[in-house]
């Protein structure tokens, strides 16, 4: 699925990075209890949205044509020890200013997501 929106966009960098275990988790929580896509708002970042995916997050500038600024991919859960550990993935840069962003749009994530979930009970 997040193929299909990347498609054809050159990144700027590709970097193998880490997630935190906090929002991996709400995420693999997400993909059980919620339909995905996704859409999260993303407060105090104007014109910005994370869309969740299957298997990617994208952060996407709205009013560009919902261009992506930053993408997670291929999350490697198979290589941390337990749930409280960070997961390896592929981050890919869009943007010059993605780097950034990158900190304040997994801390939205988690609190946009975690209220989501919440009120899905």
């Amino acid at each position: 699925m997040a193929g299909s929106r990347l498609e054809g966009i050159p990144a700027l960098a590709r970097r193998r990075e880490q997630v935190p275990a906090a929002c991996y988790n709400l995420w693999r929580r997400a993909r059980r209890r919620l339909p995905l896509p996704q859409r999260l708002p993303l407060p105090g970042l104007h014109h910005m949205v994370l869309e969740l995916e299957t298997d990617a997050w994208i952060c996407l500038e709205r009013r560009a044509a919902e261009v992506p600024v930053i993408a997670w991919l291929e999350f490697d859960e198979a290589a941390r020890a337990g749930i409280h550990e960070p997961v390896p993935c592929q981050v890919h840069y869009y943007h010059f200013a993605a780097s950034k962003l990158r900190a304040r749009v997994l801390e939205l994530m988690v609190r946009e997501l975690g209220a989501v979930l919440a009120g899905h009970r």
